[in-house]
């Protein structure tokens, strides 16, 4: 298994610009406007995370806030849970769709003319991740 380098924080500036903050209070736009001076440290907790095969317990905390969608606000179904989690966490989980591509497309286990992988996280959430 390769280091994750600097190349695949590039990860940061791939996502998609939030303004509004995470769990821990960081936005998407502010960890994008320090991608270089985070590069390191971002590298040695992905490398640690994938050489292990342990997600740091830190980052597997969320809150579920309920966010309005339609008519009244006081029925209950009106409402769609949303789990803010860290923003490490999001770039954590796409290091690793990345590299689990790359060794499934290199390996022959997947058509590398796929664009996009859906995995589900332990909270049930799905993302769709770009594989390159």
């Amino acid at each position: 298994m390769g280091q994750t380098g600097p190349e695949e924080i590039k990860l940061i500036k791939k996502t998609w610009i939030k303004n509004s903050p995470d769990l821990d209070g960081i936005s998407l736009s502010q960890l994008k406007s320090t991608a270089t001076e985070i590069c390191q440290p971002l590298s040695h907790i992905i490398n640690l995370s994938l050489l292990s095969g342990t997600f740091p317990d830190k980052l597997k905390t969320s809150k579920v806030v309920p966010i309005f969608k339609a008519v009244d606000k006081l029925r209950s179904d009106n409402y769609s849970p949303i789990s803010l989690v860290s923003s490490i966490t999001k770039i954590l989980e796409k290091a690793v769709a990345n590299r689990l591509v790359g060794h499934l497309v290199g390996n022959n286990l997947l058509n590398a003319t796929v664009t996009y992988i859906t995995h589900v996280t332990e909270l049930g959430r799905f993302f769709k991740t770009p594989l390159y």
